[in-house]
């Protein structure tokens, strides 16, 4: 097993730091326009996104075995929570961001919990079928719950089977610029990722679409004010009735974690005859969750998509991610005001290319 490699000793200098350093903004350039999107699922404030990818990265980099897995905001995740707290409070509210980061700071403690008593075992105890099911089902209910917006369809439905039948009922309503923004959003990333998976395609389009609407285009929706400035130390709470309620959405994701960063991270150090500590990555993500609650944002899980893009760019330590930490608080501080822009058709567009990726066809084929 190995040890918690500091941010020092992770680097050795046969593995090109500077080589880390264009890995890590390569993930950056992926990695931010995902997390807006995983922001917009978990019914946060889409600077909250950001938040994901810079204080809870540090926590996890200071405990992890991993030199590979990389944490952040997720699709899964963010789902959960907004099925979990849809019951209890208004997405975007202020009372919705106080309990998305107490479920943060528990799942946090669970994950700690696990590590002391050396839980990293029970990964290899979940059954690929029933995550393979579930991120299926999550993948089907997200991209439904973006229709409204891709295609321009005003709809106020709550859940999958309402909303998808009002989109059908006021088609004849949608809104033709939000559906050609939406049509080549998803044209672009995903031909433009067959063809050239190097390339950062939703970073392009997000560039592109602000441009376009910043300098004089259609009339069309775009997102709420983005606020600029470093992520400010908050202390989520909860009354005893709150928490109790929360719970069961505290403990799936939890679960939902090991297993998702447990397997990740173990396939990964495969590919390099490295050995990898579960426990001392449940440290990590334990110290993340913990701080991502703390600093304002939410559940924060190990991204196999995102360790893929660290390791196809050349990323073989965790300094890689940590420049893309000092990228996403680039964006936050100096090009947070520049997001306002950016038209809801396009953001609803990426978020839902993302969320059919989520539906492994051929593993349910295997099933």
């Amino acid at each position: 097993m190995t040890g918690p490699p500091s941010v020092f000793r992770s680097v050795h200098p046969r593995e090109r730091p500077w080589a880390q350093v264009v890995a890590g903004i390569t993930l950056a350039a992926i990695a931010v326009p995902e997390v807006l999107g995983f922001a917009r699922i978990a019914g946060m404030p889409i600077q909250t996104g950001l938040f994901t990818m810079i204080v809870p990265v540090v926590a996890y980099v200071a405990f992890c075995s991993s030199k590979h897995l990389v944490v952040g905001a997720d699709s899964a995740t963010a789902a959960i929570l907004a099925a979990g707290l849809g019951s209890l409070a208004v997405a975007g509210s202020h009372e919705y961001v106080r309990l998305a980061g107490m479920v943060a700071v528990l799942t946090g403690v669970l994950l700690v919990i696990a590590r002391l008593l050396r839980l990293g075992f029970l990964a290899d105890f979940l059954s690929r079928t029933l995550l393979v099911g579930f991120l299926a089902g999550v993948g089907v209910q997200v991209a439904c719950g973006q229709l409204p917006e891709v295609l321009g369809v005003p709809v106020h439905a709550h859940g999958t089977v309402v909303t998808v039948v009002d989109v059908v009922r006021n088609l004849g309503s949608a809104t033709p610029t939000d559906m050609a923004l939406s049509a080549a959003t998803m044209l672009i990333i995903v031909v433009g990722e067959r063809f050239a998976p190097k390339v950062p395609w939703a970073l392009l389009v997000v560039v592109g679409s602000i441009a376009f609407v910043g300098l004089g285009g259609p009339d069309v929706s775009t997102i709420a004010d983005v606020p600029s400035g470093l992520p400010i130390p908050v202390l989520p709470g909860a009354d005893l009735d709150q928490i109790h309620r929360l719970m069961p959405t505290v403990l799936i994701l939890a679960v939902v974690v090991l297993a998702q960063s447990a397997a990740t991270a173990r396939a990964y150090a495969a590919r390099r005859d490295e050995l990898v500590d579960v426990d001392a990555d449940l440290a990590g993500l334990g110290a993340a969750n913990l701080m991502a609650g703390l600093s304002g944002a939410f559940v924060v899980n190990g991204s196999p998509t995102r360790t893929e893009i660290a390791a196809s760019a050349g990323g073989t330590t965790q300094l890689a991610q940590l420049v893309s930490a000092g990228a996403a608080l680039v964006v936050l501080v100096a090009l947070a005001p520049t997001l306002t822009y950016l038209p809801t058709a396009v953001l609803a567009s990426i978020v839902t290319v993302i969320a059919v990726r989520l539906v492994d066809v051929h593993a349910l084929r295997h099933i």
